[in-house]
């Protein structure tokens, strides 16, 4: 309910673990796939299901080969 009381942001700090956030359905349909073909470790939280779920984030099937990259890991 709170961003003050969201867990997932301890998990930023372990290094080696990439954690996602989607904002949309369409977001998680690419984010998802990329993490299933990452070797990294990533922590994809359900907390968001409810949002991702609503009526007004939904978008039409992106085709089975969409993925979002992940960004580049920072040097430190």
């Amino acid at each position: 309910m709170y961003h003050s009381q969201c867990g997932e942001v301890e998990f930023t700090h372990i290094p080696g673990l990439r954690v996602v956030m989607p904002s949309c359905a369409i977001d998680a349909c690419g984010l998802l796939r990329t993490a299933l073909r990452a070797d990294d470790p990533v922590l994809f939280p359900g907390a968001q299901a409810g949002c991702i779920a609503e009526p007004y984030n939904r978008s039409p099937h992106p085709g089975a080969d969409f993925t979002i990259p992940f960004r580049p890991r920072p040097p430190w």
